[in-house]
């Protein structure tokens, strides 16, 4: 292709950026920005930011995340996560400029493990979305969030995570679901520890946008 006809046509040429395309773009431009990774299309996972926690001393109380784009529905993933605590991990909700706790959540979970133990938990007045059990061992997962930045509906959580059980011997796994008990516009997710203790220690936390169509 001529350069003044590269992704598109003469005169009328289209722009092309992580979150957007946009103009007329002939078969050949989409299969070479498809081969170079550069094509943008509903479904695809947007990077937000990534932070690495580094915190020998487990004083860090939270990961916060406080831009959350124009998207309606999020991936979080935490990989790693290692504290010196048993208490289980949470997501809490920024509304009205400030991280809700109290009652502010409901969640129904399975909690499963590799000897053959299952055990059910729920709540309707929780301090957070409930992502994990403990991360004493380590522990790592991911959670999609939905509606977060639309003030008429209520957020929804889905999380699936994997936890190292006692002394390297075992595994305990998590699926469930969560809800942000209040129809608001949600400014800011944050990775928590029960809610209220320090999450600390280390890991790598990560928050995407799904882009629609």
């Amino acid at each position: 292709m001529a350069d003044d006809l590269k992704y598109g046509y003469k005169g009328a040429e289209p722009t092309q950026s992580q979150s957007s395309n946009t103009g007329v773009f002939s078969t050949d431009d989409i299969n070479e920005l498809i081969q170079a990774k550069q094509w943008v299309s509903a479904g695809d996972l947007e990077l937000i930011e990534t932070q690495v926690l580094n915190d020998a001393s487990h004083s860090t109380t939270a990961v916060e995340f406080n831009s959350l784009g124009t998207y309606n529905v999020h991936l979080f993933t935490w990989t790693n996560h290692k504290n010196n605590g048993y208490t289980p991990l949470g997501l809490q909700m920024k509304a009205g400029g400030s991280y809700k706790t109290g009652n502010s959540y409901a969640y129904a979970l399975q909690y499963f493990s590799d000897n053959g133990t299952y055990t059910q938990d729920r709540s309707t007045g929780a301090n957070q979305c409930r992502l994990g059990i403990s991360a004493y061992q380590g522990n790592s997962g991911y959670a999609y969030i939905y509606n977060a930045i639309d003030s008429s509906k209520l957020t929804l959580v889905t999380a699936h995570s994997v936890q190292v059980r006692g002394n390297n011997v075992g595994a305990n796994g998590l699926y469930g679901s969560s809800r942000y008990n209040t129809a608001n516009e949600v400014q800011g997710v944050r990775f928590v520890y029960d809610g209220t203790n320090a999450v600390g220690g280390f890991g790598i936390f990560s928050l995407y946008g799904l882009r629609g169509a």
